[in-house]
C-alpha cells in the first residue's frame, strides 16, 4: 500500500483519537501529533503538539492536513464549530479511510470525513463533510448523509435514506430504507426508525418515538 504523502495532526486526544491513530497508520499515514488544551502524554506513541495557539503559532498550515479526534454521543455542533474554525483559518482536511473498510467505488466521501474499521458504504451512496462512519456501521445504496453527522458503530442505514446535518445516530440503530431525518437528529442507541423525523427530534426504542431532548 502506497503511504499517504501530507502528514495529518489530530485535532484532541480522547477515546476516538486513538481509533483515528490506528486507522491512519492502516494506510501508512505519517501522523505528527494531536493538539489539545493539555499534554496527556504520549498518545499511542503520538506526541503533543501543543494548544491550539501554540500549534498554530509554531507550525505552518501547508505542511500538514488535519483530522478531528472527538466524537459525540448525541446530535450537536462541537465537531461542526471545531471544522468551521479551522476551515477559517486556511487548514486542509485529511478524508481517512480504514484500510478495513469496504467503499463502493460510486460512492462520494466529503473531506474530512472518518470512514473507520470494517465499515460497508454501497453504492452511489453521498456522504457528507466531516463525518463519522464508524466501526461496523452500514450505509446502503443511495443514501444521503449530511455533513457533520455521526453514524455510530454498528448503526446500519438503509437503501435511499436521508439523513440532516449534525445529526447524530446511535450505536446499533437501524434506519429503514427511504425515511428522511432532519438536522440535529438524535437516534438512540438500539433504536429502530420507521418514520420520517423532523429537525432538532430525539427519537427512542422500537420503533423509534419521540423522546426527551
Amino acid at each position: 500500500m502506497k503511504p499517504v504523502d501530507q502528514p495529518i495532526v489530530i485535532l484532541g486526544s480522547g477515546g476516538h483519537a486513538s481509533v483515528i491513530i490506528e486507522a491512519a497508520r492502516s494506510r501508512l499515514m505519517e501522523i505528527v501529533g494531536y493538539v489539545d488544551k493539555e499534554d496527556k502524554g504520549s498518545l499511542l506513541g503520538v506526541p503533543w503538539l501543543g494548544t491550539e495557539e501554540q500549534f498554530r503559532a509554531n507550525y505552518q498550515l501547508e505542511l500538514f492536513r488535519l483530522v478531528i479526534g472527538f466524537g459525540q454521543i448525541r446530535a450537536g455542533f462541537k465537531r461542526k464549530d471545531a471544522f468551521e474554525r479551522w476551515s477559517a483559518w486556511n487548514y486542509n482536511w485529511a478524508t481517512l479511510l480504514d484500510a478495513s473498510s469496504i467503499i463502493s467505488p460510486s460512492a462520494l466521501i466529503g473531506i474530512g470525513t472518518q470512514i473507520l474499521a470494517g465499515t460497508v458504504i454501497q453504492t452511489r451512496a453521498v456522504i457528507g463533510s466531516n463525518v463519522i462512519v464508524n466501526s461496523r456501521a452500514v450505509v446502503e445504496h443511495e443514501c444521503r448523509i449530511g455533513d457533520h453527522v455521526h453514524l455510530a458503530s454498528g448503526s446500519v442505514i438503509c437503501g435511499g435514506v436521508r439523513i440532516g446535518a449534525c445529526s447524530h445516530i446511535g450505536a446499533g440503530a437501524v434506519v429503514l430504507q427511504g425515511i428522511q431525518l432532519g438536522e440535529a437528529v438524535t437516534v438512540g442507541a438500539g433504536s429502530v426508525v420507521t418514520k420520517n423525523v423532523p429537525d432538532g427530534s430525539t427519537v427512542i426504542g422500537i420503533p423509534a418515538r419521540e423522546g426527551s431532548k
